[in-house]
């Protein structure tokens, strides 16, 4: 998988269905589970709505239990949850899959 051409697809589609201005910064969060092992594979979270929970799930206890925790884990990871449901709405509409 490509990651800097996947995210530029992801921000363009992003720029022109929803009216945001953190297109770029959206695209790339989305990725932050790429980068960071909480427990699932990057391209499971994507399969479908439980495996999209139990992503925003163990990502609340990855943020619990960093080194230095974010102050509202759930909070953090409800925002990560709308932009994969933004990814997710993007990969279907492309037919593609990770």
């Amino acid at each position: 998988m490509d990651i800097p051409e996947q995210q530029r697809k992801f921000a363009h589609y992003l720029s022109t269905h929803y009216s945001s201005a953190y297109s770029d910064h959206i695209a790339s969060e989305v990725f932050y589970v790429y980068r960071h092992n909480i427990g699932i594979p990057f391209q499971e979270i994507f399969s479908n709505e439980r495996t999209m929970e139990a992503a925003r799930k163990l990502l609340i206890a990855y943020f619990e239990n960093m080194e230095r925790p974010r102050k509202d884990p759930k909070g953090h990871a409800s925002v990560h949850y709308s932009y994969w449901l933004k990814f997710k709405e993007f990969l279907d509409s492309t037919g593609k899959t990770l």
